[in-house]
């Protein structure tokens, strides 16, 4: 009996063979270029010491590393406790935390490879969850105010370990299980801070209840960011997939690209498309997620391999409605109506934050109802051809893709918050028009090359869509929070 994946490859082969042309229309995941290699020697610690003490101080780290994670383990527990304590408690075991739980986080700062922080820094994802961290722990400082926010170090040395993890290979598994400690008392704090945000007075200012609203807002980003990428990495403790150490990257991100599929010469060829002729680690997965490895190289140089896509070929003729997916090249006069709907859409959406803050905040003019409908209407016909074209399997793999979600809540939240704070009113329409952009940028990698080829687009065409939509967030940022804006009672006004 074959494989699953054989299975596959044989399913897929009667299916697309049907027709002599048929592998025109097929396209492939591949990378953009090849993916690097890594020297799994290249620590920290290398640059300081010579081979044969890094040597000696990795083994003295394999026998002891354990019992520095299990200190830092009951120094977060001691950390978080003493918060909750008596001030002049708490300043009493703030420096001995504090010089407890350094050595723990050096000595796995010291193990990170070299190699892979120097990847990780051209990763937009790794400055993201950077600067949270950085936000975090700064305003946890502010809010403790006092010499307990040493605390407030250590744990972001901490938090920095998990999310540069994929180059901590050596303690991988031993900082998920501290990561599974950090989540929850990070989460409880987090609540804390938010039922603290509740009872601060009117006479405590308003720069205080900002501060804590800000910090619960932050640090729930941050935990529901670090438990998507410690699932990432829940195989780890799968028995099986111990055994063939492998690491998985939960950070690291290669660029892929939608390659057209070259025209096999038969049914043998085609099967052989999924066997690898390299002597390099293949891990395949099947319903009980056992890996298999053939070739497993004990090389200290290893590549970093891509791991192989339950679905790795798609038909641009599957779109989301064929019958309204462009089968030619689009002319050149269709394309400028369509493009000139997207200009007009997002003109008038820009127009429509424009016109609040000249009238500062004022939901009731009619200049600002005309804009957002007309930026609706506009977006909208826009939208359609682009979402008629989509491939359906990589709109389903974007759907299954947590960073798709976590992104398109965000700002869905967002929206409608605002949106209650506007008191529904017709400027809320034009929140709904900056959705469909950000929507539409985040779906754009559901279109094949040809179907872009024929829709005349190209993904630079993306750039001043993502620009207004950040200019927009900083021009509503400036009206929800200027001194003098009407945005949130100028209803109230014109009603009363």
């Amino acid at each position: 009996m074959g494989t699953p994946d054989t299975k596959q490859v044989k399913r897929r082969v009667k299916r697309l063979s049907q027709a002599d042309n048929t592998w025109r229309w097929i396209y492939q995941i591949d990378v953009s270029k090849p993916l690097a290699f890594v020297d799994l020697s290249h620590s920290v610690i290398s640059l300081v010491l010579s081979p044969e003490a890094n040597e000696r101080y990795l083994h003295w780290m394999k026998r002891h590393y354990g019992r520095l994670a299990n200190l830092l383990r009951v120094v977060m527990v001691l950390m978080y406790c003493s918060w909750f304590m008596p001030p002049h408690i708490g300043l009493i075991v703030a420096i001995p935390l504090f010089v407890t739980g350094f050595p723990p986080v050096l000595a796995a700062s010291s193990l990170l490879n070299r190699e892979l922080i120097r990847q990780l820094c051209f990763q937009f994802e790794f400055w993201y969850a950077t600067c949270l961290n950085a936000l975090t722990w700064s305003l946890f400082a502010v809010v403790l105010g006092d010499l307990r926010a040493l605390s407030c170090s250590i744990l972001f040395a901490f938090t920095q370990l998990v999310i540069s993890l994929d180059a901590n290979f050596r303690t991988m598994t031993t900082s998920i299980r501290t990561t599974f400690l950090w989540i929850p008392s990070t989460v409880c704090v987090s609540t804390y801070c938010a039922m603290e945000a509740l009872r601060i007075q009117p006479s405590d200012g308003p720069m205080r209840w900002r501060v804590f609203n800000l910090l619960v807002n932050v640090c729930l980003t941050l935990a529901i960011l670090i438990m998507n990428k410690t699932y990432k990495r829940r195989r780890l403790y799968y028995k099986d997939f111990a055994y063939t150490k492998i690491v998985p990257c939960a950070i690291y991100r290669s660029r892929i690209v939608l390659s057209r599929w070259t025209q096999p010469k038969g049914r043998m060829k085609v099967m052989k498309r999924g066997q690898s002729q390299e002597p390099l680690a293949i891990v395949t997965f099947d319903s009980l997620h056992r890996a298999v490895v053939r070739h497993l190289s004990t090389d200290l140089n290893q590549q970093i391999r891509l791991v192989p896509f339950k679905r790795s070929l798609f038909d641009s003729r599957r779109t989301i409605i064929p019958k309204y997916s462009p089968i030619t090249t689009l002319s050149v006069w269709l394309c400028l109506v369509i493009y000139g709907m997207c200009f007009l859409g997002l003109a008038h959406a820009c127009m429509s934050v424009v016109f609040l803050i000249r009238s500062n905040g004022d939901l009731s003019r009619r200049d600002v109802a005309d804009s957002s409908i007309n930026s609706l209407i506009f977006t909208t016909l826009f939208c359609i051809p682009f979402v008629c074209s989509y491939q359906k399997h990589l709109v389903q793999k974007l759907l299954r893709n947590f960073d798709y979600w976590f992104s398109s809540l965000q700002f869905a939240v967002g929206s409608v918050l605002l949106s209650d704070l506007c008191q529904w009113t017709l400027w809320c329409v034009s929140i709904i028009s900056w959705n469909l952009w950000f929507q539409w940028v985040l779906m754009m990698d559901a279109l094949t090359p040809i179907v872009k080829k024929r829709l005349r687009f190209r993904k630079c065409y993306a750039v001043p869509v993502t620009a207004a939509i950040l200019v927009n967030a900083i021009g509503t940022l400036y009206l929800t929070s200027a001194p003098g804006t009407t945005i949130f009672h100028s209803t109230e006004d014109s009603t009363s």
